[in-house]
């Protein structure tokens, strides 16, 4: 009598071996396979395209985009008007210090103008028009915006060469005709187009700048205080604050400098300054004149820092 493994070898001995595939079937069949996963590949990293730039932003930018995924369709945003003497919304004239705006609404600065919506503030130079989606997200039509972060919030800049997305910076986007321009002095921005990503981060003294063409970008530093500042450094702005250290620190960040003082001793003294009443829109300069002569200060400027002193 045969136990169960001899009638299984019985039966599998009649069974022809299985003939090995040729050299050139298994090639063609690796190259398929090898073709079906560079596909797939490619489709995954089309549709993680825009998130794998932002995903170095961590928490902060996670926030950001989740909000406004979820973001009601009929959701407005509050702006405040710091310095808006020609601006339009939709073609109408604003004439209000803070309005409502929705997605999907257009705004053409005439002249220069200065707007906060939260944490964010905003400079647009004069004839920049951009389309609003929310607080954390813009279509930049032309001109140049000017955007600082304060470390608190992040916004996506959208342009038809690519997307400019910061994570809590000062920054500058500027859409000439045939470029894109980004410059930024404070923290980090990611420039990201169909087909290529830059990151870009300021040196000590030194601005990053990436240029975003059609068929080609390149990146490289400049001085803080470059040229293409100028229209941000003659917009006029509000600062809110009453502390006199908070605020000569705040028009130091706006001209792309950092204060610094002739004495310990005159630091201590600024450090328990308070001014009283609300400062009227101006330029960064005509505040920064405003305080130190209220406060019997002087100061002194070179290309990287404001020095503070006793007025004599």
């Amino acid at each position: 009598m045969k136990d169960d493994s001899d009638e299984f070898s019985d039966l599998f001995a009649e069974v022809p071996l299985r003939q090995a595939p040729s050299m050139d079937s298994t090639r063609l069949a690796h190259a398929a396979l090898n073709d079906e996963w560079q596909f797939a590949v490619a489709r995954k990293r089309k549709q993680l395209r825009r998130w794998q730039g932002l995903s170095m932003a961590a928490g902060v930018m996670l926030v950001a985009m989740v909000g406004m995924l979820m973001w009601p369709e009929n959701q407005y945003d509050t702006l405040q008007v710091r310095s808006a003497p020609h601006l339009l919304i939709d073609s109408q004239r604003v004439n209000e210090d803070i309005f409502n705006i929705k997605a999907e609404q257009r705004i053409l600065a005439l002249s220069q103008a200065s707007l906060s919506a939260g944490d964010l503030q905003l400079r647009l130079a004069a004839g920049t028009e951009l389309i609003w989606n929310d607080r954390s997200e813009i279509q930049l039509k032309k001109g140049q915006i000017y955007a600082d972060a304060k470390g608190k919030s992040t916004l996506l800049v959208h342009t038809p060469y690519g997307t400019v997305a910061d994570i809590g910076t000062q920054f500058l986007v500027t859409l000439l005709e045939n470029e894109l321009q980004a410059s930024v002095r404070e923290g980090t921005i990611i420039v990201e187009s169909d087909n290529s990503q830059h990151i870009a981060s300021p040196r000590e003294s030194e601005a990053a700048v990436v240029v975003l063409s059609e068929n080609n970008v390149h990146q490289y530093f400049e001085t803080k205080t470059n040229s293409r500042w100028d229209w941000v450094h003659n917009t006029a702005t509000s600062y809110e604050s009453e502390r006199v250290a908070d605020l000569l620190s705040l028009i130091a960040q706006d001209l792309g400098k950092h204060i610094e003082y002739e004495s310990k001793g005159v630091e201590a003294s600024v450090a328990t300054m308070r001014i009283s009443g609300a400062l009227n829109p101006a330029k960064p300069r005509e505040t920064l004149d405003i305080i130190t002569r209220s406060s019997n200060l002087s100061y002194a400027e070179n290309q990287r820092t404001i020095k503070i002193g006793r007025l004599h």
